[in-house]
């Protein structure tokens, strides 16, 4: 039996912790500190969200997006986590743009991974337990904004290959083959050729793409692309 949220305040620590990092960020201006709280962000509430599941819910198998389904007590705190990623990220995108004072084309493809990724939030995916009893349209509209998440990502990445040489475009090259690979194993999953991992899957998916964004504001592109 999941354990009762109101015996633990999940929400009250996260919310510490990312006043802390935000306000350090802010004084800064850095907009990379503040993209890489949105990555903390979303995985804190990923965690903190499996520790509510019920028994039929299963890490290995079911999706980061029935964290937040229909019908689902606890929907709130994944959907907080979505949506929390969703704005945090693109506040730090603006404040990238702000920074160098232009617009970079690869960055509007990932602002737009985390805007879509924020309305996949806001609209559920359908209930995980098998219920019938659920809103069709809702489900879709998480299914159009989640695809556009993924292929807006992938843009992202390509698009840092165009700007970026030597190691650094290798190291771009590779993660878009990783994701790529990834995101094929995840879709052969959906359609049930991969009968079992799907959960696993998508999270290793989500891990590979969050390293990629760290390792993208640490590397030397900063001098191609500025």
């Amino acid at each position: 039996m999941a354990p009762s949220v109101r015996a633990y305040h999940p929400i009250l620590g996260a919310k510490l912790i990312f006043l802390s990092l935000f306000r350090k960020a802010e004084m800064k201006q850095n907009s990379n500190h503040i993209i890489i709280i949105s990555i903390i962000w979303f995985v804190l509430f990923m965690v903190v969200a499996q520790l509510f599941t019920p028994a039929e819910y299963s890490l290995i198998n079911n999706t980061v997006s029935e964290l937040a389904a229909q019908g689902y007590e606890n929907k709130w705190i994944m959907q907080i986590g979505l949506i929390g990623f969703g704005v945090i990220f693109t506040l730090g995108s603006l404040l990238k743009f702000y920074e160098k004072r232009k617009i970079l084309w690869p960055d509007i493809f990932l602002m737009l991974y985390a805007v879509s990724i924020l309305l996949a939030g806001v609209f559920s995916t359908k209930p995980f337990d098998g219920s019938d009893v659920f809103s069709r349209i809702e489900d879709a509209w998480h299914s159009r904004f989640a695809s556009i998440a993924g292929f807006s990502f992938t843009l992202g990445i390509v698009g840092y290959i165009f700007q970026t040489s030597g190691k650094d475009r290798f190291y771009n090259f590779a993660f878009l083959l990783l994701v790529s690979g990834i995101s094929l194993a995840f879709g052969l999953s959906e359609n049930g050729i991969i009968g079992e991992g799907k959960g696993l899957i998508q999270r290793t998916l989500y891990l590979v793409g969050f390293v990629w964004l760290i390792g993208i504001n640490k590397l030397s592109i900063k001098k191609n692309v500025s």
